[in-house]
C-alpha cells in the first residue's frame, strides 16, 4: 500500500480574464435585457404622450349688484315721531301717506365686452292665498312698466335705477274693484319688481347674468311689515379654455433615464466581462463537489498504483463507484498522474486483482 496524503487535487492553474458565473449568466442577461426594454418603452410612451392640458384664460372680471329699498312716509300724527319710517319696521296703515320704493341693478366689467339684454321695473297688483307658507297667486294686474332699459352694444358698465312713489289708497281702491269684478276674496299686495337678464360676450365666450330686486307691500291690513329681497352683490369672471400639449413628466423621465443607464451598463458588464465556466473549471467544480460530499470516504494516494495483472473495470461516475465500495466494503482511493495530454485524476476501489475505476481528465 502506498503512503497516504491528505491533500486535494489542484489541477493546472489558469489565469482568468473574465468572471465566470456559469449558466446564471444567461438568466441574468435575459432579466436585465427585459428591464431595459420595459424601461425604454415607458420612456418612449411618456415622451410621445400627446395628452392635452386645459388652462383657463381670463378674459375679464366683472361685478354685479341688485338692491331694493323703500321709505315709508307718514301723515302728521301724535303717535309716531318723525315724518317717515325706515326699512324692516312695523307699520300702521292709517298713519301712512305714501311709500317710496327704489329698485336698482348694475354691472361693472374690467374691460369692454358685448352686452345685450333688457331690464325692466314694473308695478303689480296681486291677489293671493298662502299655501304651506308659499304665496299662491290667484290674480294679478300690471299697473305699469316704470322703466325698460335694453342694451346691445360693447361697453364696460350697465346700470338701471328707478324710484316710484306709491299711494296705498289708490292701489287699495284698484284691488277692491278687481275683487268685485272677479267675485273672489284674497289677500292683497302691491309689488315693485326689477327683473332682467344681461348677456356678457367676449372672444366667443358668453355668460348670462340674472338681475332681480323686489318690494312687496301688503294692502288692507291695519298693521303690517313690508317684504323685500336682500341686496345681492357678486364678482365673477369670463374665461375661455385653452388646450395645450402636456409636458412629459420630467422627474419621471430623469428617474427612468438613470435606471436605463444602470441596466444598460450592467448588461454590457455581463456581456463582455463575464463568461461561462471552461471545461477545466467545470471539472474542477465537479471534483470540489465530490470531495465536499464524499471526502470522508475517499483516501488520497501520492502515486497511482500500476495496473499490471489487474482487471480494470471502468465505472461511470463517482456515485456508481460509491455503490461498488459499499457493496464490497472497500475504501475509495484517489490519486493523480501526469499524462502528455494533461493530468488524470483516478478514483478507484481495489478488490484483490480487480479494480473499479473512475477517471477524470484535467486539461
Amino acid at each position: 500500500m502506498q503512503k497516504r496524503s491528505k491533500t486535494k487535487p489542484t489541477g493546472t492553474e489558469h489565469k482568468r480574464s473574465k468572471v465566470r458565473i456559469g449558466k446564471k449568466r444567461y438568466g441574468l442577461m435575459g432579466a436585465v435585457l427585459l428591464v431595459i426594454v420595459i424601461t425604454a418603452a415607458v420612456m418612449i410612451r411618456l415622451i410621445c404622450d400627446h395628452t392635452e392640458m386645459v388652462e383657463q384664460e381670463k378674459l375679464l372680471d366683472y361685478t354685479t349688484q341688485s338692491s331694493a329699498s323703500y321709505e315709508v312716509w307718514l301723515i302728521p300724527n301724535d303717535y309716531v315721531a318723525g315724518e317717515k319710517q325706515g326699512m324692516d319696521e312695523n307699520y300702521i296703515r292709517n298713519l301712512i301717506d305714501h311709500v317710496d320704493v327704489t329698485a336698482s341693478a348694475s354691472y361693472q366689467g374690467s374691460d369692454e365686452a358685448d352686452l345685450s339684454g333688457d331690464c325692466t321695473v314694473q308695478v303689480w297688483l296681486r291677489g293671493y292665498q298662502m299655501d304651506d307658507g308659499e304665496k299662491d297667486i290667484i290674480w294679478e294686474k300690471n299697473m305699469g312698466v316704470l322703466t325698460d332699459k335694453p342694451v346691445d352694444e360693447e361697453r364696460k358698465q350697465y346700470e338701471i335705477t328707478q324710484t316710484v312713489s306709491l299711494k296705498l289708497a289708490d292701489y287699495e281702491a284698484a284691488a277692491d274693484a278687481a275683487m268685485e269684478e272677479l267675485g273672489v276674496s284674497s289677500s292683497l299686495e302691491v309689488a315693485v319688481e326689477l327683473q332682467g337678464n344681461l348677456s356678457v360676450k367676449k372672444d366667443g365666450k358668453k355668460k348670462e347674468i340674472p338681475l332681480e330686486a323686489a318690494v312687496y307691500i301688503p294692502l288692507t291690513a291695519g298693521r303690517f311689515q313690508i317684504e323685500h329681497t336682500k341686496d345681492v352683490s357678486g364678482a365673477d369672471m369670463l374665461t375661455k379654455e385653452q388646450r395645450i400639449p402636456a409636458e412629459p413628466a420630467q422627474s419621471k423621465l430623469i428617474l427612468l433615464g438613470v435606471l436605463l443607464a444602470v441596466f444598460v451598463t450592467l448588461f454590457f458588464i455581463l456581456l463582455f466581462f463575464t463568461g461561462d465556466y471552461t471545461t477545466e473549471q467545470k471539472r474542477r467544480k465537479k471534483l470540489d463537489a465530490v470531495f465536499h460530499t464524499y471526502g470522508g470516504q475517499i483516501t488520497s494516494l501520492l502515486v497511482y498504483p500500476k495496473e499490471d495483472g489487474t482487471e480494470v473495470y471502468q465505472v461511470d461516475g463517482i456515485r456508481e463507484l460509491l455503490k461498488v465500495a459499499e457493496e464490497l466494503h472497500r475504501p475509495i482511493f484517489y490519486a493523480s498522474e501526469e499524462k502528455p495530454h494533461g493530468r488524470v485524476l483516478y478514483f478507484f476501489v481495489q478488490e484483490e486483482k480487480r479494480r473499479y475505476l473512475y477517471g477524470e481528465l484535467m486539461e
